[in-house]
């Protein structure tokens, strides 16, 4: 059994910088890039593109988008 496997996140919110941080999933297995998504747009591309795959981490980066989007709502109106 290998013991020497690394624990990542696939999907985070990085709330000091209102972003969702991802692996891209289409550099591996070569390399670990991480991507820093700040619109409901860059993550959508990110979906489209396969940067992020699987279901649970799909759902997550959407619910984050979704959450970003709501960030940037003025209440005043």
């Amino acid at each position: 059994m290998n013991t020497n496997i690394l624990a990542m996140e696939t999907v985070a919110l990085d709330d000091s910088e209102r972003a969702l941080v991802i692996i891209d999933q289409t550099k591996l297995p070569n390399c670990a890039k991480y991507l820093h998504l700040k619109t409901q747009g860059e993550i959508w591309t990110a979906i489209r593109e396969l940067q992020v795959r699987g279901a649970p981490a799909i759902g997550d980066a959407a619910a984050i988008g979704i959450y970003l989007a709501a960030l940037e709502i003025d209440t005043d109106d």
